[in-house]
């Protein structure tokens, strides 16, 4: 059992026990020492409280890929209904709920309309990465620059500009973002939506 303050990691897709036919909630009532023998969900989590008494934070990563990874309509819809159950219990219980996802939750499968606006009503807070998010994210938290990479990023720029003189390219963008071309990300963005 875990005790009242701990942290349990497990990877949605990398799991061995999360096999696309696994259904989430299996997974999760797991990783929180639930035993989901009960017909009843909430019977399932009133134990919840009792085994964590300052709440249990679930962060949720790559779940879109878990969810799209479902091999059928029906397991999709079981993982969907769960995520709309802990969204209800959330609301009067200690429990918190992270989850990232690549694309919105109603891209990921085949949902049912019903489903997807109980969903959005639960999970009221959306938080979405801006492409300007995710550009400073790169440049100021990912990469890590040594001394020499202005004067080697320099030395590029002026490169790039006399072989390639009419390129639409922000010399900015590119020197901050170095090795990732600034084109990149806006590719990305364009897949993304």
């Amino acid at each position: 059992m875990l005790p009242s303050r701990s942290v349990a990691a497990s990877s949605l897709p990398a799991s061995p026990t999360s096999s696309p036919s696994l259904f989430w909630e299996s997974i999760v009532t797991q990783e929180v020492d639930l035993e989901a023998q009960a017909p009843d969900r909430r019977t399932v989590w009133s134990k919840a409280a009792e085994l964590h008494p300052n709440g249990i934070f679930l962060a949720l990563d790559e779940l879109s890929e878990f969810l799209r990874s479902k091999p059928s309509r029906q397991s999709f819809n079981e993982d969907i209904r769960f995520l709309q159950f802990l969204g209800e219990w959330a609301q009067d219980h200690r429990l918190w709920i992270l989850a990232a996802l690549q694309e919105q939750i109603e891209h990921t499968g085949d949902i049912e309309y019903d489903l997807y606006r109980k969903i959005k009503d639960r999970y009221p807070i959306r938080l979405l990465l801006t492409p300007a998010h995710v550009k400073d994210l790169i440049a100021s938290k990912l990469l890590q620059k040594k001394p020499a990479y202005a004067k080697a990023v320099d030395s590029l720029v002026k490169e790039l500009k006399s072989t390639f003189p009419n390129a639409s390219v922000n010399l900015q963008e590119f020197t901050q973002l170095y090795p990732l071309h600034p084109v990149t990300l806006e590719l990305l963005e364009e897949v993304r939506d």
